[in-house]
């Protein structure tokens, strides 16, 4: 849980409350969902500076991305 660092290719960087940095893999199952409206989303709908809340998996020794909600810094005008 935190906020979006930053979005490279495949990995989501989170700054977590603590300040730390954390790094998350996604791939073609992460399901994303825009917690605002509770509608599917995809990586693209996601800002540096968003909420976000992200459910890791264990693959192969990588944390990825299961499910990542989020809601924008933005609020509706995404």
């Amino acid at each position: 849980m935190g906020s979006v660092y930053r979005i490279v290719r495949s990995l989501i960087e989170v700054k977590e409350e603590a300040g730390d940095i954390v790094i998350i893999k996604v791939d073609g199952a992460t399901k994303y969902i825009d917690s605002t409206t509770q509608a599917p989303a995809k990586l693209k709908d996601i800002a540096v500076g968003d909420q976000i809340v992200i459910k890791v998996v264990d693959k192969s020794g990588v944390d990825t991305a299961e499910e990542v909600k989020f809601v924008s810094a933005l609020g509706n005008k995404k």
